[in-house]
């Protein structure tokens, strides 16, 4: 998401997260769109839940790993 469309960004993944709760792909990019909108531990768990539905998600895994730097 670009930064001047975060809230819509993070509107939209929350709403697709509602539609599609076992995606592993939509609750990362929720992740990275709450971390860019300034909070980050709910961000932060949305990763985590994206880690938990698919073990094997190297992207979850690095942002989770960004997120602790």
């Amino acid at each position: 998401a670009a930064f001047g469309h975060v809230p819509e960004a993070i509107a939209a993944f929350s709403e697709a997260v509602g539609r599609d709760p076992k995606s592993a792909p939509i609750r990362l990019n929720f992740a990275v769109a709450l971390a860019a909108g300034g909070r980050p531990d709910l961000g932060r768990r949305q990763a985590e839940e994206a880690q938990k539905l698919d073990p094997g998600y190297a992207r979850a895994k690095q942002f989770l790993a960004s997120l602790r730097k």
